[in-house]
């Protein structure tokens, strides 16, 4: 079996604060959104999980680093790690592409990792964050769905995401 490799010299710099995840303004403040990427979903999905790793007690969590695996090489859109355990988090926005399909396929056979693919979805009349349902997925694979408001103003962005973590915690009881 392989395991996933974070301690590249490529992350150097791609450490993120777990309070830099209280919101997604300063979020932005310490990572932000690369200049190639046209839109802000992409990177709303990053603040997502990275805030979710953070609330879960990971304290090493990288933007965009390079993770290896195997001999292989791949950039992801947010990694964690606590102890042995890694978490890998592939963001996609509009669509999932063959490319994520294929790094999900060579992440999913690394031992001691779970596979987040975290993906954009059609609003429906109210956004809703839904992870996988139990059963669905393997308990190392996680298919997550997101669906934005129409918003592209930050400040509404943030009170939305805030507002969807208080609602899925409540739902699960956390």
């Amino acid at each position: 079996m392989m395991s996933v490799d974070l301690d590249l010299l490529e992350n150097m710099g791609a450490e993120v604060d777990p309070a830099a995840t209280t919101n997604y303004l300063a979020f932005r403040a310490c990572c932000p959104k690369p200049l190639l990427e046209p839109d802000h979903p992409r990177h709303l999905l990053r603040f997502f999980v990275a805030r979710m790793l953070a609330r879960a007690g990971y304290r090493t969590i990288l933007i965009r680093p390079v993770v290896r695996v195997g001999r292989s090489k791949i950039r992801v859109d947010v990694a964690a790690r606590d102890g042995d355990r890694v978490v890998v988090a592939l963001c996609e926005h509009p669509d999932v592409t063959p490319d994520a399909l294929t790094k999900v396929s060579l992440l999913g056979r690394a031992q001691h990792a779970e596979v987040l693919l975290v993906h954009s979805v059609q609003p429906p009349t109210h956004a809703r964050v839904r992870p996988s349902e139990p059963g669905r997925t393997s308990r190392r694979l996680r298919l997550i769905s997101v669906a934005f408001p129409p918003s592209r103003d930050l400040l509404e962005m943030d009170t939305w995401i805030y507002a969807e973590s208080l609602l899925e915690a409540a739902e699960t009881g956390a």
